[in-house]
């Protein structure tokens, strides 16, 4: 490198305590969203705390598809941030617009399940994903 390098270092353990603190309050701000979703309500405290553990922060870019209508369904969204459409057969028939909206529940209910819907973001947007397995 050419001219003046400032290089930090960060012992083992301090690096695994901040590890681990970003994973948990990852794992409770998604808890607060499983926590809204009527399918999870019969679920225990630890089972809850199991589903938001398991999610998966996915972040989308405007037009990008979260899922098309027919594929075979995987997993719950839980939209964090942003704007999603909901389209079948070509036409716009729902909008999620607010943290805490949920869509997909079905692949949860049913194995195989194909996607009625084809849903899209809307500008940017984020989801907490929940797969069915």
């Amino acid at each position: 490198a050419k001219g003046t390098v400032i290089v930090y270092a960060l012992d083992g353990v301090t690096f695994r305590e901040h590890v681990r603190e970003m994973m948990m309050n990852q794992v409770t701000e998604t808890r607060r969203y499983v926590d809204n979703v009527p399918v999870f309500q019969k679920l225990t405290p630890v089972q809850r705390d199991m589903v938001a553990q398991a999610a998966v922060y996915e972040e989308f870019v405007d037009g990008e598809i979260l899922f098309r209508q027919g594929d075979v369904g995987d997993g719950i969204y839980l939209l964090r941030f942003g704007e999603t459409v909901v389209v079948v057969n070509d036409q716009t028939v729902w909008r999620y617009t607010q943290a805490g909206d949920f869509f997909g529940e079905r692949a949860l209910m049913v194995a195989s399940e194909k996607r009625a819907a084809t849903v899209k973001s809307l500008g940017e947007s984020s989801c907490f994903k929940i797969l069915a397995k």
